[in-house]
């Protein structure tokens, strides 16, 4: 027959062949505070993901904005040092007693 004692520190049935890791209370708490976090919380890590991505189409979009900016500031000086060249060549504007010819 066999022995069916149990040795000291042995647990039997489905509590034995549970691993050690999760037998550990400490853990079992880390585990679900990190699920807590990646998941649940306000400031969850896919929450903080969407936002990082956010931050970074604001920051394109607000070097285009610049370099449009730039571009005006630039036509702007073009415009106010000669007005009436930058009439001509970019709206071809004429006086009423000139006949303008225009050849690319």
């Amino acid at each position: 027959m066999a022995n069916t004692r149990k040795k000291k520190g042995q647990a039997s049935g489905w509590w034995g062949r549970v691993p050690g890791i999760l037998k550990n209370r400490y853990a079992i708490t880390f585990a679900c505070f990190m699920v807590y976090l990646t998941f649940f919380d306000h400031y969850s890590l896919i929450k903080r993901h969407q936002l990082d991505e956010t931050l970074r189409d604001l920051q394109e979009e607000k070097a285009q904005y610049a370099a449009a900016i730039e571009e005006a500031q630039t036509l702007e000086a073009t415009i106010k040092a000669d007005e009436e060249r930058f009439a001509r060549e970019r709206y071809y504007m004429k006086r009423a007693d000139e006949d303008v010819y225009i050849t690319k």
